[in-house]
């Protein structure tokens, strides 16, 4: 994976779910047109996405993200592939790449 392919990367999931601004994803779509392994990744990301869109939305409990970050001690680590969700937020670790709770109780 090049330099620029690690740029694309940290946008994809902005042009997935449709947070990219214009030029970002234009930015990623003519660096997909030339790369297979971003235009893999890509394909990758929009059928994760998808898959997700299937689910239904879930609600979860008042203590849900205390008993999560209890769960996810200081120093834990998770191995993508794999999505983590709390109240406030949706982190989705790509496959080769790690999450970190850090000594705060932050991801």
């Amino acid at each position: 994976m090049t330099m620029n392919c690690e740029r694309i990367e940290s946008s994809l999931l902005a042009v997935v779910d449709g947070r990219a601004t214009r030029e970002e994803r234009e930015r990623v779509e003519e660096h997909a047109a030339s790369c297979e392994a971003c235009t893999l990744r890509n394909e990758q990301m929009r059928g994760i996405w998808s898959e997700l869109d299937r689910l239904p939305a879930l609600e979860p409990s008042a203590a849900f993200d205390a008993r999560l970050r209890a769960r996810l001690a200081a120093g834990k680590r998770l191995a993508g592939p794999t999505v983590v969700e709390t109240t406030d937020t949706t982190i989705v670790v790509h496959p080769g790449r790690t999450l970190r709770v850090d000594a705060f109780g932050n991801f």
